[in-house]
């Protein structure tokens, strides 16, 4: 009987862990399309190019305070980037806290990288409710709105996916959006450096972009998109 028991609950526990590796493999992959990859042992961190730009144009936003802005903005440094919502119920608050704890454990040289949240719901995401929302999150985080038009060409840019959820059985939306969960280290001259996955631990990050600030800055070879 008690043999009966425990078959009973690994095959339980094998279920779960089916199920949130599912989750993980679905949520990761989910706008995987237009990113190249080059997956690293652990596979948290990928280095990566982005896809080639339809137009030369720089991305324009509208920062937290307000004011238009653009990406060459903050050319010169690196920027650490993730797109998301301010609505979002957990992997945008998950993955801005990791970057916030990971800029912390880099001490000085966090100073060298702006941190960028950039919202794919300028309808709900104003700047008052951006600049809210980002500080929670770390002192120095900027958040980004803009028209549609100027998300879709920052989404593009990124190969990066986003769609409006709609209720179960109903037309009608739900208010939440399903969306690409990686966080983009891109240097100063635009070149992509790496590509951290949702699940990628602060220290882990901290650690990469601890490297990429030490090696010698590259200028982005003809098929990295010239990005911020």
């Amino acid at each position: 009987m008690r043999g009966f028991y425990l078959i009973h609950v690994a095959t339980g526990i094998i279920l779960i862990a089916m199920l949130v590796g599912f989750y993980n493999l679905k949520n990761d992959s989910a706008g995987r399309s237009g990113v190249v990859e080059s997956v690293s042992s652990k596979g948290t961190v990928s280095a990566a190019v982005l896809p080639p730009r339809a137009s030369d144009v720089p991305l324009s936003f509208v920062d937290h305070d307000g004011n238009a802005t653009s990406e060459l903005e903050f050319r010169g440094r690196h920027a650490l980037i993730f797109f998301g919502y301010a609505s979002c119920p957990d992997v945008c608050p998950g993955n801005l806290v990791v970057m916030g704890r990971a800029l912390d454990l880099l001490g000085e040289q966090a100073a060298s990288i702006q941190p960028l949240f950039i919202s794919f719901d300028p309808a709900r995401d104003n700047p008052e409710m951006l600049k809210n929302y980002v500080a929670h999150f770390s002192p120095r985080l900027i958040g980004l709105t803009g028209s549609p038009a100027e998300i879709e060409a920052a989404t593009s840019a990124y190969g990066v996916y986003f769609e409006l959820v709609k209720k179960e059985g109903s037309s009608e939306l739900s208010g939440e959006i399903g969306h690409t969960s990686k966080t983009f280290l891109i240097g100063p001259h635009g070149e992509a450096r790496a590509i951290f996955r949702h699940n990628t631990q602060p220290e882990e990050m901290a650690s990469v972009i601890r490297t990429k600030l030490a090696e010698a800055p590259r200028l982005p070879s003809a098929a990295a998109t010239k990005v911020p």
